[in-house]
């Protein structure tokens, strides 16, 4: 874990970290990261997310790319687009969009879009 925006913050804007984020605040733009990305239950993303591995137990508005396994927990919601290698969906969570599956490979995913 390399960042953490505390539950208090607001950001406008693109992040591109470099390692593992937490978000507890919330987020307009875009959110890169080279590693794992987690949303707590307070957490809002009104963003395109793009990661390595993610779990979801906020809020999401806009489309997500996951290279491995994402997981939306009980509390979490996402509005969008998924991209995933494995998707895990716990009861209670909320998914309003379109989902592409591929074998961990998103090269993959690309190529049937074209």
């Amino acid at each position: 874990l390399s960042t953490i925006i505390g539950k208090n913050s607001k950001i406008e804007g693109n992040l591109k970290i470099s390692g593992g984020i937490r978000i507890d605040g919330e987020i307009s733009g875009s959110v890169f990261t080279d590693s794992f990305l987690t949303l707590s239950k307070n957490g809002f993303i009104e963003a395109d997310v793009k990661a390595k591995e993610c779990v979801i137990s906020g809020k999401i508005k806009g489309n997500v790319i996951v290279d491995q396994t994402l997981e939306i927990g009980e509390t979490g919601r996402i509005d969008g687009s998924i991209k995933a290698g494995k998707l895990i969906i716990n009861s209670g969570a909320g998914f309003n969009g379109n989902c592409i599956m591929s074998n961990g490979n998103m090269d993959d995913v690309e190529k049937t879009e074209n």
